[in-house]
This record gives structure tokens, C-alpha cells and sequence, in this order.
């Protein structure tokens, strides 16, 4: 079992209190009711073909009578026993509902007077309120919320004057001012437990003024904080996402980086299996030529750039072994380059030639020629 904290028994105590005084007062024969409502009064409802008249009594309508019996209640004196209540109708009332803290309920009617020209298309000048608080018990049950709904009642100003100028007609003022409820599915009418005439914007006494704006200087203050914490938490998500952005930064250099050693690399590889494809095998260059040249030549120079050869050397007949060199598959356009000498000494042709080597020729791995 949770016990109730100590701050709690003050309100269920007042809340029990005035309830169970509400419902004692309803049982008193004499006086008034809930609101001030009186026991016995007369009910004038404008119309627009005119006036009507009732008679009632504890919140009922007893009897109807005609308007002859405002002009007798002009004539008594001024302790008539039968106060006079302005009755509107139902369709003249605006009805709205707001939920307000228990602790406010004392201050409903300012409170809602201060929302009705924002909530609302009436400006507070123009019309008159009533507010009605439930009961502190509406079940039966002894439970008190944290918060009640309340109802505020709006009429016009100038749906009341022109029934209070009606009831002047016959020297009379209105002693209370009330309206029609909607009629109920089976056709009985009753009337909202208020009085107009009590307006709370100038009723009200100086301390309770003093509180309704304290509440709404509160929740100013309570919006301007709210306000200061989401700028707050934005401001936090900002920085989180600055640093989450940097961080994506970073690692977006970093794969760049990477994608460009990969890129270097693969230019890398890529000429050296360009150069693999361009380069061509000297072993079996210098095998061939080996074979292509006759005993008893020899060469003195070789040089190999790219597919090109350039030799030069001595031999029986350098004719000859430009024909042997075109003659075989690896070497094309073969052509001597300087013109030919003889040495007497070596009993040889000097020579210098240039021929391009085919890439394209078959190279057996042993490096003989096919």
C-alpha cells in the first residue's frame, strides 16, 4: 500500500469539504442552491415574437405565465420573495472546454478569460462569461485528479442588453442572469447552474489578480525554458554532427589516399607489363644471330633498343648475311647502313647494319629459331 504524501491531504480534505457543503446546501429547503442559484424564482426567455414567463422552483419549471405577471412584480414592493432571472437561449451560448490544474480551479474563470481572445474570434469586451467547475467528486469515489475539465459559457453583451431592456419596459432589472442548456434527447430543458452577471475580469480581489498573472508570468517563464532547452539540445546535435562529419572527412581522405597508392601501383604494373610486352627476348636475339652468322665472322658491336637491332662486324660477304637475316622470321627490313669496307689484314668485309626485330615471331623457350 503506497501512502499518500502530506502535501496531498490538504486538497482531498478541502475537496471533501466543499463538495459535502455543496451537497447539504441542496438539501436546505430555503435559500439558494448551488451558484446562488434561488429556490423559487421567475424566468423570463426572450423571444423573438416577444416574451415568456415561467415560474420555478428548485431548477424546474412548475408553471407557465403570462407577461402580466412582470407588470404585478413591477408593481410589488421592493422584498418580493420571487427573484427575476434572465433566461437566454441555448442557442445564444457558446460552450467550450478547458483542462485546467486542481490547484487552479480557484482561478479558473481569469485563467480562462486570459486563453478566450487567443482560443476563440470573441474579444473579452464584447461578451460575458461564466465558467463551471465540476464536482470534486464526480464518481463518488473520493478520487482527485491531478487535473479537471473545465466549462467556460460565452454570451454577447448584446444578446443580455436587449433582454435587460426588454425587462425595463416593465420597470424591472434582472436578478440573476442564466441560459438554457440544449435540450436532451427526451425533451427536457434545464438551465446552466451560472450568473453572467458575476463577470470574474472585475470581481475578482486584488491578491487573486495578483496570482493569475504570477501563473502566467509561470508559464511564459516555462515556454521561454523550453525554448532554451531545445536550443540547447539543437546546439548538442549540431556539434555531434560536426563531429560526425569530420570524422567523415577523415576517412574520406583516407580512402582517397589509398585509391590513389592503388592507382599508382596499378600504373606501376601496368608498365611493367607493358615493358614485359614491348621488350623482347635478347637471348634468343644473339642465339639467332649466332647461327645466322658464318664461321669465321664475328661481330664487334650490338646494340638492341626497343625492336631495333644496330651490329656491326666482319664477314665473308656482308650481301650474304643481310639475305640470311631477312631470310629468317625474327628479323625484318634489314638494310646496312654505312657502306661497306674491306680489311686486307682480316681478309673480311667491315659492315654496319640495322634490321627490326618482329615481336610477333614465334620465341621457343630454348631459344632456337623454328
Amino acid at each position: 500500500m503506497v501512502k499518500r504524501p502530506p502535501m496531498a491531504i490538504a486538497p482531498l480534505v478541502s475537496g471533501f469539504l466543499h463538495w459535502w457543503g455543496q451537497e447539504l446546501a441542496e438539501l436546505w429547503p430555503f435559500g439558494r442552491g448551488r451558484s446562488g442559484r434561488p429556490r423559487r424564482a421567475i424566468v423570463v426567455l426572450p423571444t423573438q415574437d416577444g416574451v415568456q414567463v415561467f415560474e420555478e422552483r428548485d431548477g424546474r419549471i412548475v408553471a407557465t405565465v403570462g407577461d402580466r405577471r412582470l407588470a404585478g412584480l413591477a408593481r410589488e414592493t421592493n422584498g418580493r420573495s420571487d427573484p427575476i432571472v434572465l433566461r437566454l437561449p441555448a442557442d445564444r451560448v457558446f460552450v467550450r472546454t478547458l483542462t485546467l490544474p486542481t490547484a487552479a480551479l480557484a482561478d479558473a474563470a481569469r485563467i480562462a478569460d486570459l486563453d478566450l481572445e487567443q482560443a476563440t474570434p470573441f474579444r473579452r469586451a464584447d461578451v460575458m462569461t461564466a465558467v463551471m467547475i465540476p464536482s470534486a467528486y464526480p464518481n463518488g469515489d473520493g478520487a482527485v485528479t491531478v487535473q479537471r475539465e473545465v466549462r467556460q459559457l460565452i454570451v454577447k453583451r448584446a444578446a443580455i442588453a436587449d433582454g435587460e431592456r426588454l425587462l425595463a419596459g416593465y420597470g424591472l432589472a434582472p436578478d440573476r442572469i442564466d441560459a438554457w442548456q440544449p435540450a436532451s434527447p427526451a425533451g427536457i430543458m434545464t438551465a446552466y447552474d451560472v450568473d453572467f452577471r458575476a463577470d470574474p475580469m472585475s470581481a475578482s480581489p486584488p491578491g487573486r489578480r495578483g496570482l493569475v498573472w504570477a501563473l502566467a508570468a509561470t508559464v511564459l517563464l516555462l515556454a521561454a525554458i523550453s525554448v532554451a532547452i531545445l536550443v540547447v539540445r539543437l546546439d548538442a546535435a549540431l556539434a555531434e554532427a560536426e563531429v560526425a562529419t569530420a570524422a567523415a572527412r577523415t576517412e574520406f581522405a583516407a580512402a582517397q589516399a589509398a585509391d590513389a597508392g592503388r592507382a599508382a601501383q596499378m600504373a606501376i604494373i601496368g608498365d611493367i607489363e607493358a615493358a614485359r610486352v614491348t621488350e623482347v627476348d635478347r637471348l634468343h636475339v644473339l642465339a639467332t644471330l649466332s647461327r645466322l652468322v658464318p664461321d669465321g665472322d664475328h661481330l664487334i658491336s650490338l646494340k638492341i633498343s626497343g625492336n631495333v637491332l644496330e651490329a656491326s662486324g666482319y664477314a665473308r660477304s656482308a650481301t650474304a648475311l643481310v639475305l640470311a637475316m631477312e631470310r629468317s622470321a625474327l628479323f625484318a627490313r634489314v638494310a646496312l647502313t654505312n657502306a661497306v669496307t674491306y680489311d686486307e689484314r682480316l681478309d673480311r668485309e667491315r659492315y654496319t647494319l640495322r634490321a627490326e626485330i618482329d615481336r610477333k615471331s614465334p620465341q621457343p623457350p630454348n631459344g632456337g629459331e623454328r
